[in-house]
């Protein structure tokens, strides 16, 4: 999800107002946690694959995720990197699909689509409090507030994109993947949206 980040925070300016600063610190925070834990599976499981350069630049990514309003010239660098050079690659690994076939039910892309639409909320979710109560540190979210975030970062496709490529030989599953992988971002986004949308909604009734 981190690495596409930028996807996120286009959905989060089109909110406007409607996103809290503890919402978009909570994203920034999973963001930085799942990209840590992606370089421990990419290097763990992959390490055969992957040249040693690879993995500290990864590392030091995060690093700067990290210190993201304490070094010079972040925005323009951050700015640069999420909404030209990732989308660049999202759409480099993403294109081959839509012109050579986009596979709407796969046994693997619908695997995937499930696994982000409910694993990946789940997971956050139950985490998320468990680990505030264990720390017995607030989240500084509401619960509506959580569960949006925990949609959002379904909407990842680059890291994912990167594990497919050294996982699949065969470019028919790698295809399947992407499909996945794309249906399951939109769907995200849109679903994240429209609980933060419906539930301010009620609210403010």
């Amino acid at each position: 999800m981190p690495t596409d980040i930028a996807l996120v925070m286009l959905v989060l300016l089109a909110l406007g107002k409607r996103v809290s600063i503890g919402l978009k610190t909570f994203l920034l925070a999973l963001a930085v946690a799942d990209d840590l834990l992606s370089i421990l599976v990419l290097a763990g499981k992959y390490s055969g694959s992957l040249k040693i350069s690879e993995v500290f630049a990864s590392i030091g990514m995060v690093g700067l995720g990290v210190l993201v309003g304490k070094i010079p010239l972040e925005r323009i660098f951050t700015n640069f990197v999420n909404f030209i050079i990732l989308p660049v690659y999202v759409i480099a690994n993403i294109y081959p699909v839509i012109i050579e076939g986009f596979e709407l039910n796969s046994p693997v892309g619908n695997s995937i689509i499930i696994a982000r639409l409910f694993g990946k909320v789940i997971g956050i979710t139950i985490f998320a409090i468990i680990g505030a109560k264990l720390l017995k540190y607030p989240l500084g979210i509401k619960n509506n507030e959580l569960i949006s975030a925990a949609c959002l970062a379904g909407m990842g496709l680059a890291v994912s994109l990167m594990i497919a490529n050294l996982s699949y030989d065969s470019e028919m599953l790698l295809n399947q993947v992407r499909a996945g992988l794309l249906i399951a971002a939109m769907i995200s986004g849109l679903v994240g949206s429209l609980i933060l949308l419906i539930t301010q909604r009620s609210n403010a009734k």
